[in-house]
């Protein structure tokens, strides 16, 4: 995984790939043995709805699991991280689990949220402020110091 296959929200004036690095990659992708293509090409805003429908199928049993998990142990978890916690959350997508760890933190002091697809960030924390106060605009890219918690709350236990 390459460092610009990631996106931490940041502003709006942050530019988006260049189109010659769809071109290169995808070259070096099905040039390469086995062929494959870099998974940020299929987040774009279709790619995440439709992995949203996915996670909601009876069959894919995963998303639900994680939910389930997550809610049973959130007070544990939370208690685990400690007041005035740092969050970076890791494949945040829908932001579904994430909401639930962040609402049994106490007094989270920022939440940092990243995944491959920036519509997909700015579309599942913008009622982040509303919601959680506290936090307010914390969510953006920047250099991160070795102290924080991270959370990885993304579905990998399938893949």
């Amino acid at each position: 995984m390459t460092a610009h296959s990631l996106t931490a929200l940041q502003p709006a004036s942050a530019a988006p790939p260049a189109t010659s690095d769809l071109l290169s990659d995808v070259i070096a992708g099905l040039s390469s043995d086995p062929r494959a293509l870099p998974c940020k090409y299929f987040y774009d805003e279709r790619g995440a709805a439709l992995f949203q429908k996915i996670c909601e199928l009876p069959e894919y049993y995963i998303t639900r699991t994680e939910i389930d998990i997550l809610s049973r142990h959130r007070a544990e978890i939370a208690s685990q991280l400690g007041p005035n916690v740092e969050l970076i959350g890791l494949g945040t997508g829908a932001g579904t689990k994430t909401r639930i760890l962040i609402e049994a933190l106490e007094k989270p002091a920022v939440y940092i949220p990243v995944d491959i697809s920036e519509k997909q960030l700015r579309k599942s924390t913008a009622s982040f402020p509303e919601n959680f106060p506290r936090l307010g605009n914390s969510a953006r890219l920047r250099r991160l110091p070795a102290a924080r918690r991270v959370a990885f709350t993304a579905s990998q236990a399938g893949t």
